[in-house]
């Protein structure tokens, strides 16, 4: 092979794709989930809807932290696929 760097440069972008796509669908998917579970208290104590935003909002740093380790098997196993 004469140069194999576009080949390599092909792999990453496309593995890097599916590990984003991954990503932001199990952060999504992990804050619906909040959402639901914590809908009952905000609605009891009249939380404002801006407070209700910011809260998640500062959620999603730590969410995807938590789903990073699942998107990366998921894009592996997708790209290989």
């Amino acid at each position: 092979m004469k140069n194999p760097k576009i080949l390599y440069r092909y792999i990453g972008v496309e593995y890097f794709k599916t590990f984003l796509l991954a990503l932001f669908t199990l952060t999504v998917l992990v804050l619906i989930a909040k959402v639901f579970d914590e809908v009952k208290s905000l609605v009891e104590y009249k939380t404002p809807l801006l407070v209700i935003f910011e809260y998640f909002w500062y959620m999603v740093p730590f969410t995807m932290m938590q789903t990073t380790p699942i998107a990366a098997l998921l894009a592996t196993l997708f790209f290989l696929s």
